[in-house]
């Protein structure tokens, strides 16, 4: 089966990200990973949303497993990790 052709559409990538992580926070809290956000400007991009949040909740997902799979073989008794996301764009007038 073939892919849908994208759409693509103007999106504020903080946004997308903010709306994720509101989505997977009791994940993230079962999983006792801090989420730290560092956002200094919006950051527009051209794609498909559903193709884009898809991607995204992938890596985030991901870097939760990572980070409590190197908490546990870290041994050090805190099974808490961090995951901190930096967003840094340029506004265009």
């Amino acid at each position: 089966a073939r892919r849908p052709r994208p759409e693509l559409v103007e999106l504020d990538l903080r946004a997308v990200i903010t709306d994720l992580l509101e989505f997977l926070a009791e994940e993230h809290a079962a999983a006792g990973i801090v989420v730290e956000t560092n956002f200094t400007s919006a950051l527009h991009v051209r794609g498909d949303s559903s193709q884009l949040r898809q991607a995204l909740l992938n890596l985030l997902r991901n870097a939760r497993e990572a980070a409590t799979e190197a908490a546990s073989r870290a041994g050090t008794g805190d099974p808490s990790a961090r995951l901190h996301i930096v967003i840094h764009g340029t506004e265009q007038a």
